[in-house]
């Protein structure tokens, strides 16, 4: 199985989880965090090159760390977005590096998140949709870059 298809449905978990943020719904968003966890431990890295695995194996742990306090905190919204922006960071850059999209992945931007030091997302959908403020400021951001 090839990396895109082991991946695809780490990606969508993630999308699930992110969407979950925009939507203001925590509870939610701790499911949708313990199945991306799962979908992380579900991955068989056995038949990956060793630069794959050793990209993968640098954050997976972190990741895994990050979707379970997602999923430990329903009704904690604000602690769940901390975390959705360190697990951001590192799919990102196993998405990036590792080219594991079969749709085209937008990496997004606000600059007020985040105490105002800014937080990217991922989104399979140019149109901006924060998940660090969801309602209050849905469309506050920009596409950063764009994976394809």
């Amino acid at each position: 199985m090839d990396l895109k298809t082991q991946f695809s449905p780490v990606l969508a978990a993630y999308y699930g989880l992110k969407d979950a943020l925009v939507a203001d719904n925590s509870k939610l968003a701790a499911e949708k965090g313990k199945v991306l966890k799962k979908a992380l431990q579900d991955l068989d890295t056995k038949n990956w090159t060793a630069q794959q695995r050793n990209l993968f194996d640098s954050k997976a742990k972190k990741m895994e760390t990050d979707a379970q306090h997602i999923g430990d905190n329903a009704n904690k919204i604000d602690h769940q977005r901390d975390h959705l922006e360190n697990l951001s960071k590192n799919l990102f850059e196993i998405a990036k590096s590792l080219k594991i999209n079969t749709e085209p992945v937008y990496w997004q931007y606000c600059p007020m998140a985040n105490d105002n030091k800014g937080a990217y997302w991922l989104s399979k959908d140019n149109k901006v949709k924060n998940p660090y403020f969801g309602k209050s400021m849905l469309t506050c951001g920009s596409v950063k870059e764009t994976l394809k």
